[in-house]
């Protein structure tokens, strides 16, 4: 029931809870006071949840979390103080005023919870020292909030349980150790040892720091820690008589004898080593110093060998024997050089004078031949260069001081090859030339026998005897050889001259009677109609112009007469042929280029038949239009040909189309669909008309099949109108009932969010009738379309009863699109700041803001619908914006780590294989995770870079800076990812201990 003073009174002090909720939730959030009020007093705890959510000062909210009654408002209060109360934290420098803020939370939980949100050390330790429950204390323990923070939990625990539990799951190995201790520590202030298990006890770690000591790697330092270690055993056992004494001086002599074995070893080893590099350093460059080579080898002789271990001796006894013979045959072998040395200077000058006088010698004399071809070469300077040089390649050897004499005697020997080379080349090119002249001459001759005229060869026959003359006796051989052929060819030319002169007189007689009767023919045809019977004179033309060529030459007198007279009566009969060919040329020209495919194929096949009846015309003269002719014609008909095939496919493509469209009509003419398949139906009509004819034969057909399938569709189109027609008359009736039961008093009945304010019974009715008439209009969108001849007066009567009704809330919607307004300028001050901190490279800070953006734009309400989806795109996209660069940046140093580590992989597999090669090491793997092959490869690169054959010192020099280079490309790589840190610093550290020992 409603009293009277709701209605004098604001909505926030409506008796009813929903009233005051809604008048909360209305309020802006800097009407702080007001809110802090309602957060207090009002007695319904969701009324007060909303005045908490909407009040931002940290002091209110401490006050009404210290007085509200209900854990549920207590809890929500803590949710907001909290992260305020971090953000003050975090946000404060001065540690006093720090810690007054601490000092005024007394929940631990929340202390704790702020610890965790803030990464800060020394606040973390503020905080913990305002933390005392061990329960508390346990758990930060175990959570990594640092070393100091700790240590300081477990200097605040004093419980023994409390203790273990931290020694058991502490977060790193020294706060578990430094639990465990203080544990221990407690126990023994509980139950105290006596003195006597005390002083044991001592005695005994006394002990196991001893045999430690002997059980380390040998040092220096052995003997003053053992003599620290016995007087702390004086002053614990001054009279040495505990029964732990024989253990303590037994590893006390232990570490005395290898001490003193240690050093001799060390005096042994060094005195060998000078030895064996002594002996090599007169090995590299050879030091001939016979006194110190004895007194090394007598030196040798003192060394002990029972000091050093027997691997190490042996090493040492080969490598010096080993320097030993190397000196000893370097100093046979360099004797040896000395004596051979000089005789073989003086037997290298001796040839080089001599070549160089051979080199100085004429051309003719140095070659060993004469000029003349057929003359025989002088064998005596050839014997001469040979041994001179066989006995330069007997003497000669490398030196800085045979250098000079190698390049005298090369530049001779270079100077005499090039001479004999050019007189060998001369005398051979033209002794080669000569023969083939020789040759010609018989084959111009014996062309000259079969010409057709011999008087035209007549001279050159002269001139070649004279040549033949001349030239045979050069080279007797091939002129005795060629002579007769030539004499031959001779005798049957003059032979052949002497009948011809006989018959060509009679032959030119008979010819030119011949050409006569041919002139006379073709002057008869001349004086024909050739146009009349074209096809028969061209062709007698021709044929007379064979003949013509047949007969052979007439005398030179009278040649030019006939032929004149001939080619005047030809011309005759052909140029008008001519004439007329040219003309159909131009006719087809005219027609090549028409696409009347019918008509022009029928006047092209006539014009190519008047073509033929013309017959052939000489070559010479109808050549060119011959072949344009042709290829008129061709490209005529090869388009046509083009355009019949391309129509042809054309009807077949667009038979597949119209198939496929007559398919996808059939599938959808019993579709239940009718909105969509409407507009699809019509789509494949208007695809229809659209695609070009196809093959007569089935065109008839394939239009029935289509026309039947839409058909078949709109029939079941105008059954479903009928329905969706009488469905909106039902539509219509129900909203013309709502607005005639609508009460006339209207004014204020919906509040600014869309609900209903149920101030009074109308009000909850016209609420009702509102969203009723909401579903019916939604409804309505989801009925398909009517018959068209009602579509427009089903739609006016609908919509007449709808706009009556929302006519009378146009303040309501005014109030709406305010709010609305408000919350598009909140949403857009939140996109312009993401838009800002989408190109950041802050990453932490900006992702924990982008977050807490987020988080308020989903506590706005919605922003206008057209504005709405579009603000929360371009927020949605700033925030991916920055996430995607953000998650491409630890992906790109993800992938820079994934490369240093196969880097330093690399790096240590070739320390690895260096060490196995250098020093033998056999207990070194291979990398199981690289192909053997490779890795054999590298070893034996490192092989053939590193061994200096017979040299270890300078190997192992060698090997030492391949190792340095290797630690300094490791030092200069970056982190790789944390998973494989340990490992591959594991590996790089082993590797270099090996590798030390170089």
């Amino acid at each position: 029931m409603l009293s009277i003073s709701d209605f004098i009174v604001p909505k926030w002090k409506h008796s009813k809870p929903q009233v005051r909720l809604k008048a909360v939730q209305a309020m802006d959030k800097n009407s702080a006071d007001l809110l802090a009020k309602i957060g207090k007093i009002d007695t319904d705890s969701r009324v007060r949840l909303a005045a908490v959510e909407k009040i931002t000062d940290m002091e209110l909210l401490n006050d009404i979390f210290l007085t509200d009654p209900e854990d549920v408002v207590r809890q929500s209060v803590e949710k907001r103080l909290n992260p305020m109360v971090r953000d003050m934290i975090a946000d404060t420098p001065d540690a006093a005023a720090r810690g007054r803020i601490l000092d005024r939370l007394d929940n631990q939980e929340t202390l704790m919870w702020i610890a965790g949100e803030i990464n800060n050390p020394d606040i973390r330790l503020e905080i913990l020292d305002r933390i005392d429950k061990p329960r508390h204390l346990c758990v930060i323990a175990q959570s990594n909030w640092g070393m100091k923070a700790g240590m300081t939990v477990v200097e605040k625990l004093s419980d023994p349980g409390h203790l273990e539990q931290v020694a058991r799951k502490g977060s790193n190995k020294k706060i578990r150790k430094l639990a465990e201790t203080r544990r221990q520590a407690i126990l023994a202030e509980l139950h105290p040892p006596s003195a006597d298990e005390i002083r044991t006890q001592e005695l005994e770690a006394l002990c196991h720091k001893m045999e430690n000591l002997i059980q380390s790697e040998p040092s220096d330092g052995w003997d003053a820690q053992a003599a620290e270690l016995e007087l702390s055993w004086e002053a614990l056992d001054p009279k040495k008589d505990h029964e732990l004494r024989w253990r303590f001086d037994a590893a006390g002599e232990a570490i005395e004898r290898e001490s003193i074995r240690l050093k001799k070893e060390r005096t042994v080893r060094a005195e060998c080593e000078h030895l064996c590099a002594s002996i090599e350093k007169m090995l590299a460059p050879f030091d001939d110093d016979a006194d110190r080579f004895r007194q090394l080898q007598e030196d040798r002789r003192q060394i002990d060998p029972t000091c050093v271990p027997e691997a190490v001796y042996r090493t040492f006894a080969a490598r010096f024997g080993d320097a030993v013979d190397a000196y000893k045959h370097t100093r046979d072998r360099v004797l040896k050089d000395r004596e051979l040395h000089q005789n073989h200077i003086e037997r290298l000058r001796d040839c080089c004078v001599r070549i160089e006088q051979l080199a100085e010698a004429d051309a003719p004399e140095v070659a060993g031949s004469s000029a003349r071809p057929d003359q025989r070469p002088n064998q005596q300077p050839d014997q001469l260069i040979q041994s001179c040089q066989k006995d330069w390649q007997e003497a000669w050897f490398e030196s800085p001081e045979t250098a000079p004499i190698k390049q005298r005697f090369d530049r001779a020997v270079k100077t005499i090859e090039q001479k004999q080379a050019a007189h060998k080349t001369a005398v051979e090119q033209k002794s080669r030339e000569l023969h083939e002249r020789l040759i010609m001459l018989c084959e111009s001759v014996e062309e000259a026998q079969a010409a057709i005229n011999p008087f035209d060869a007549e001279a050159d026959v002269k001139a070649a005897q004279q040549e033949w003359k001349k030239n045979s006796p050069l080279l007797p051989e091939v002129g005795k050889e060629l002579s007769p052929r030539f004499q031959d060819a001779c005798n049957l030319y003059f032979e052949k001259l002497s009948e011809f002169r006989t018959n060509r007189d009679w032959e030119r007689w008979a010819n030119l009677n011949q050409k006569k009767a041919l002139c006379e023919v073709a002057e008869k045809l001349a004086e024909e109609d050739p146009l009349s019977t074209t096809a028969g004179t061209a062709k007698k033309i021709r044929d007379i112009q064979a003949r013509w060529k047949e007969i052979g030459p007439v005398s030179r007198n009278q040649s030019d007469e006939i032929w004149n007279r001939f080619r005047k009566a030809c011309d005759r009969v052909l140029i008008p042929c001519m004439e007329l060919k040219t003309a159909l040329y131009n006719e087809i020209r005219e027609l090549a280029d028409s696409e009347n495919w019918q008509e022009t194929t029928l006047k092209i096949k006539a014009v190519q038949n008047l073509w033929k009846e013309i017959g052939p015309l000489p070559r010479a003269m109808e050549k060119d239009l011959q072949r344009s002719f042709q290829e008129t014609c061709d490209r005529f008909f090869t388009r046509q040909r083009s355009f019949y095939e391309q129509l042809d496919e054309e009807r077949r493509e667009n038979l597949k189309q119209k198939r496929r469209l007559c398919d996808e009509a059939e599938a959808l003419s019993e579709s239940a669909d009718f909105k969509s398949t409407l507009s699809r139906i019509k789509e494949l009509q208007a695809s229809w008309k659209e695609i070009g004819p196809i093959p007569r034969s089935k065109s008839d057909a394939l239009w029935k099949r289509f026309r039947s399938a839409c058909d078949r569709f709109f029939n079941h189109l105008d059954e479903e109108r009928l329905t969706n027609l009488r469905k909106k008359e039902l539509l219509c009736k129900q909203v013309e009932t709502l607005v005639e039961s609508m009460p006339d008093n209207t004014e204020d009945t919906v509040d600014a969010e869309d609900t209903v304010n149920p101030d009074s019974e109308d009000k909850e009715k016209i609420s009702k009738i509102r969203r009723r008439i909401i579903d019916l209009q939604k409804e309505w969108k989801t009925i398909g379309p009517v018959p068209k001849e009602s579509d427009t007066a089903i739609w006016d009567r609908f919509r007449k009863p709808c706009d009556a009704f929302f006519d009378r809330f146009e303040d309501h919607f005014a109030a709406v699109q305010n709010q609305l307004s408000q919350n598009q300028t909140l949403k857009e001050e939140l996109l312009a700041e993401a838009l800002q901190l989408s190109e950041s490279t802050e990453w932490k800070s900006t992702r924990t803001r982008l977050i807490e953006l987020q988080a308020e734009w989903k506590q706005i309400g919605p922003a206008p619908r057209k504005s709405n989806q579009k603000l929360w795109n371009d927020f949605r996209a700033a925030c991916d914006t920055f996430f995607n660069r953000s998650k491409r940046f630890y992906e790109d140093m993800d992938q820079q780590r994934t490369s240093n580590l196969k880097q330093k992989s690399d790096i240590c597999l070739h320390m690895e294989l260096l060490a196995k090669v250098v020093l033998d090491k056999s207990g070194i793997q291979y990398d199981p995770n690289v192909p053997m092959a490779e890795q054999l490869n590298i070893a034996l690169d490192y092989k053939d870079e590193i061994f200096v054959a017979g040299d270890s010192r300078a190997t192992r020099e060698k090997a030492s800076r391949k190792v340095q280079y290797l630690q300094e490309r490791w030092k200069a790589i970056g982190p790789v990812p944390k998973k494989d840190d340990k490992d591959i610093w594991e590996r790089y550290r082993r590797a270099s201990k090996i590798c030390s020992g170089f």
